[in-house]
């Protein structure tokens, strides 16, 4: 709940930054905006493997669009996923995103659901020349949190010991960002963001055997600690098809890299009995190991067709090599291809837009050689508000997510969620030149 009330304060200081052009307040927005962002986003157990959820922040045009992304561009739209639309945009552009995540978990005859409802992103973006425009901002890049049990025996002489295996996991990383774009000729757009990724994700495990002096239970407490410079590029080249339909093909690359981090780990023996514990001994301890998390390569390539700014549709395809990847990989990971569909339709009158979209792709992770789908489809609409002076545009977004990821058979776990996500983008000439002092 207070996390949600920073959020509530961050969103009125926006108005006053966007408006009153204040740095005070700019400031201001980024402090409490970086406390808002040290949420708990997800319950899902799939979270414990690698650096957890990685589906990140969605922008408030790609939401609803099935999480289109590398081949969309436009003037009043910032679109971090592929840098090279910053040089596209002709006010400066201001963005922020709330997202309600509703859970239903299923395994076997378990069942459970949960809401988290969590800050999504904060961005920027202005020209800052005809050829070249600028975008800063932040947003979370992966999520970690899961609460489970899971009871099992142990043979003991003649009878079955329970115990019970515990796991927990919190924390998650997040980026600053600083983008730029570039116009390179008339139809070739080229843009990179140099990012600093930052965060820790703490994990426990525990083997309880409660009651039965003669065993000892065992614990594991893990904190990761990471830090380190990110960069990704993109580009765009735009095409004409006839004289009503224009053309946007998109490529982004994000080349393997690693993350600097630190490990503390303490390895520990206790007894349980009546609910009351006692440390029994200190079987391994670790504090502030130094190692790399190493982050798997990207590729993707996104087509986009424009029919007069009244009906966009496009297409994405990305592959992700998540076998590369050394973090969190317990049987290994695979490599993942997903592919997007959106569209995007505005009335003649521009008092409102529709979107639409649908995404499916595999799950990197593989459990008992089992491969695991996650497949989604999303609407949402935009309203509009452009002030008396022409100088200002306003447009809301709310958009819905529903999908699916997972398998409820033995062993595996079926997510099912509804993914509500509220955002408010702006778009305001900040620097015009005057005609009379």
């Amino acid at each position: 709940m207070q996390t949600q009330i920073w959020f509530y304060v961050a969103s009125i200081i926006s108005f006053f930054t966007i408006f009153r052009k204040s740095y005070f307040f700019t400031a201001l927005l980024v402090l409490v905006t970086l406390s808002a962002s040290a949420q708990t986003t997800t319950i899902s157990p799939y979270s414990r493997i690698s650096i957890g959820d990685a589906d990140g922040a969605v922008f408030n045009r790609n939401f609803a669009m099935g999480r289109l992304a590398y081949g969309l561009s436009g003037s009043t739209n910032l679109n971090p996923y592929n840098p090279a639309t910053y040089s596209q945009l002709i006010w400066t552009n201001f963005e922020v995103g709330v997202m309600s995540k509703n859970y239903w978990l299923e395994a076997q005859d378990q069942r459970q659901s949960a809401n988290k409802t969590h800050f999504n992103h904060l961005a920027l973006g202005f020209p800052v020349a005809p050829w070249w425009g600028v975008s800063f901002g932040m947003m979370p890049v992966s999520q970690v949190g899961y609460d489970f049990t899971i009871t099992s025996s142990l043979k003991s002489d003649s009878s079955n010991v329970p115990f019970d295996n515990n796991y927990f996991g919190s924390g998650g990383l997040n980026k600053v960002y600083l983008g730029n774009g570039f116009n390179l000729k008339k139809k070739y757009y080229f843009g990179f963001n140099f990012a600093y990724y930052f965060g820790d994700m703490q994990y426990e495990e525990v083997i309880d055997f409660d009651g039965f002096e003669d065993h000892l239970s065992t614990g594991s407490l893990q904190r990761i600690e990471a830090g380190d410079i990110y960069l990704d590029f993109g580009f765009q080249y735009k095409f004409s098809v006839n004289k009503k339909w224009k053309g946007n093909l998109g490529l982004v690359f994000t080349p393997i890299q690693g993350i600097s981090a630190k490990e503390s780990l303490f390895n520990f023996t206790y007894s349980r009995v009546s609910g009351r514990s006692r440390i029994i001994d200190t079987v391994s301890f670790k504090d502030n190991a130094s190692f790399s998390i190493v982050l798997p390569p990207k590729y993707g390539i996104g087509l986009i067709l424009n029919n007069s700014d009244r009906l966009i549709l496009g297409l994405d395809l990305d592959y992700v090599a998540w076998s590369l990847s050394n973090y969190n990989t317990l049987n290994g990971l695979n490599d993942v291809l997903t592919i997007r569909t959106g569209a995007e339709f505005t009335d003649k009158d521009n008092r409102f837009k529709l979107r639409m979209g649908v995404r499916y792709g595999k799950m990197p992770i593989v459990i008992d050689g089992t491969k695991m789908d996650e497949m989604a489809v999303s609407s949402g609409v935009v309203i509009p508000f452009r002030s008396k002076d022409k100088l200002t545009i306003t447009e809301m977004n709310i958009g819905a997510e529903i999908g699916q990821r997972g398998k409820n058979t033995t062993g595996l776990l079926l997510e099912r969620f509804i993914n509500v996500h509220v955002g408010m983008t702006l778009n305001n000439k900040w620097f015009i030149k005057r005609k009379y002092d």
